[in-house]
C-alpha cells in the first residue's frame, strides 16, 4: 500500500504568502496602469478641446465679415487686456456678431454671439454691424457666455497690415479699432496646462508661469511636460491694403 503524501503546514503558508505578493504585483501594476491612461486620457482631452476652441476661432476669423460700403464702420476690434476679439462672420446660419475673451482669473476662453436674425427681433436694426455705426460692440458684448475651454494660462494675438512699399506685414500694437479695414494678418497663440501639471506647479507656489528665473530644472519639465501651445496664423485678405 502506497504512503499518501500531504503539503505540510509550512507549505502551505508559503505558498499563500508567494501568491499574495504575487496579487499584490499585479494590483499595483493595473493601478499604476490605470492612473497613467487616466492622467493621459485627461489630457488629451483638455487638449483636444483647446484645439477645438482654436479651430472655431480661425474658421470664424477666415469668414470675417468685410464690405467696403460702410467706410465708418468698425469691422473688427482688438483688446489686449484682457485679450479680447470681437467681430463679425458669416456663418451658415447667416450673420453673425462673435467676441472671443479670454478669462484670465478663471483660466478660460469665452465666446459671446449674436445671429442676425434673432438681434433684428429684439433691437434696433440701427445696432446692426451693417448700418454703419459701432454700436453692435457694445451690443455682443453685453450677451451671454459661453465656455470654449478651460486651464488657458496664455491667449495673444498679434495683427498685422500689409505694408505699401515692401509688402511685408507690419505689426500693429496694443488696442486697436479696425476701421475702416480689417487686419491683413492675425497671429493667434494660446498654451494649455493639464489639471495634474497645474496642482503639483501650484502646491510648489509657482503659479507664474510667464517668469521662470527662480524655477529648478524639476519644475520646469513638469510645466514643460503639461503643456501644449497652440499656434495658428490667419490671412484676411479682402484687398483692403
Amino acid at each position: 500500500m502506497k504512503k499518501r503524501s500531504f503539503f505540510t503546514l509550512l507549505e502551505v503558508l508559503v505558498s499563500m504568502g508567494v501568491f499574495m505578493l504575487l496579487m499584490l504585483a499585479l494590483m499595483q501594476f493595473f493601478t499604476a496602469a490605470q492612473n497613467a491612461w487616466e492622467r493621459s486620457d485627461g489630457k488629451a482631452q483638455l487638449f483636444d478641446t483647446a484645439r477645438v476652441a482654436m479651430d472655431c476661432l480661425v474658421n470664424d476669423l477666415n469668414c470675417a465679415f468685410y464690405a467696403e460700403d460702410f467706410e465708418n464702420t468698425t469691422f473688427l476690434k482688438y483688446d489686449s487686456n484682457p485679450a479680447t476679439i470681437t467681430f463679425a462672420t458669416e456663418r451658415s446660419e447667416g450673420l453673425t456678431l462673435v467676441q472671443y475673451k479670454y478669462n484670465s482669473a478663471a483660466q478660460k476662453l469665452e465666446i459671446r454671439e449674436i445671429k442676425e436674425k434673432d438681434f433684428f427681433d429684439n433691437q434696433s436694426s440701427n445696432n446692426w454691424i451693417t448700418r454703419d455705426n459701432d454700436n453692435w460692440i457694445n451690443i455682443v458684448s453685453n450677451a451671454s457666455a459661453v465656455e470654449l475651454a478651460e486651464n488657458i494660462i496664455e491667449f495673444s494675438l498679434e495683427s498685422y497690415k500689409d505694408k505699401p512699399d515692401s509688402g511685408t506685414p507690419q505689426q500693429i500694437s496694443g488696442d486697436t479699432t479696425f476701421k475702416p479695414y480689417p487686419p491683413f494678418l492675425l497671429n493667434i497663440k494660446m498654451t494649455v496646462i493639464n489639471e495634474r501639471a497645474k496642482k503639483v506647479l501650484d502646491a510648489m507656489g509657482k503659479t507664474d508661469y510667464a517668469n521662470q528665473t527662480d524655477w529648478t530644472e524639476e519644475q520646469k519639465d513638469i510645466y514643460s511636460q503639461g503643456t501644449q501651445t497652440f499656434k495658428r496664423s490667419v490671412i484676411i485678405n479682402r484687398g483692403q491694403y
